[in-house]
């Protein structure tokens, strides 16, 4: 194991048996190889990358640009929104019940 990251863990205060412990065990490896893969997929390759409404924010990561890509996803629909959207349109819609009772 480095000793760079066990003496790191050490000067944070961690509990460095816990911290090794984890380090190797099949849980987290499987954590850290899902997040890998995630991140993989959305084509990150720095950090932080962050999304706004479930799109990539492309820019600084100051307050005021974070909030102004806040203030725009509210005025527009997010990636997700309109394909349930579209996706619900293309389905036919259930027919309607009759509401009369028959004998």
């Amino acid at each position: 194991m480095p000793s760079d990251i066990v003496r790191l863990a050490r000067e944070l205060g961690l509990d460095v048996d816990r911290f090794e412990a984890d380090l190797t065990s099949p849980e987290v490896t499987n954590r850290v190889r899902d997040d890998m893969l995630d991140a993989e997929a959305m084509d990150i390759t720095s950090v932080p990358t962050l999304f706004v409404n479930g799109r990539r924010h492309v820019g600084p990561y100051d307050a005021r640009s974070l909030i102004q890509a806040l203030e725009q996803s509210a005025q527009t629909p997010s990636t997700r929104e309109s394909s349930a959207e579209e996706s619900s349109a293309e389905e036919p819609s259930a027919p309607e019940q009759n509401q009369e009772t028959r004998p």
